[in-house]
């Protein structure tokens, strides 16, 4: 679930990713929509995030063919750099995706993103790694479209918790409506 706080014109707004389904509440005209799959192609809330980003239906463990395409350092961690292509029988919106991982804790680092027609889309890059509440991870990600020159959307991560309990109704379409 996110819950959208600012900037004002946004505020109150949520989406909701629940199993292979991403879910939309605008609290301007009080209604939650279903994306449909057509949908997970376009950025979200004006980001530079797709809505596939936020659900992951695409799963790089079992989706895509992996090949380790080349050894680099990135913010001083060695890396591999790993070519990811679709499985024939899987629907992807991505012709190809390489990744550049540390070697010795598995961040992703840097993440290219290629359209069907192989051109880029757009480039994550991890940043300023720390350990928040045990886990070592990219505490600034950017994400930098390829066609949109001098265009980036950051987010920085300043909190981590894990193993907190969440009452399982937060992940429902009507208990979004209520979130402020």
């Amino acid at each position: 679930v996110t819950l959208v706080t600012s900037p004002a014109k946004d505020k109150g707004m949520v989406s909701l990713k629940r199993k292979n389904e991403l879910w939309s509440y605008n609290p301007a005209i009080d209604r939650t929509v279903k994306m449909p799959p057509s949908m997970l192609s376009q950025s979200w809330m004006g980001t530079d995030i797709k809505n596939d980003d936020l659900l992951e239906s695409s799963n790089k463990k079992d989706d895509f063919n992996k090949e380790i395409t080349g050894e680099f350092v990135i913010e001083g961690l060695p890396c591999y750099r790993i070519r990811l292509t679709p499985k024939k029988e899987v629907n992807s919106i991505w012709g190809k995706i390489v990744i550049w991982i540390s070697k010795e804790n598995f961040l992703q680092m840097q993440v290219m993103y290629f359209d069907e027609d192989m051109e880029l889309v757009n480039t994550f890059f991890g940043s300023q790694v720390k350990e928040l509440d045990g886990l070592l991870m990219p505490t600034v990600n950017t994400i930098v479209p390829a066609k949109k020159k001098g265009h980036k959307t950051k987010m920085e991560i300043t909190k981590r918790i894990v193993n907190l309990e969440i009452d399982d109704q937060i992940f429902t379409t009507q208990y979004i409506k209520r979130l402020k």
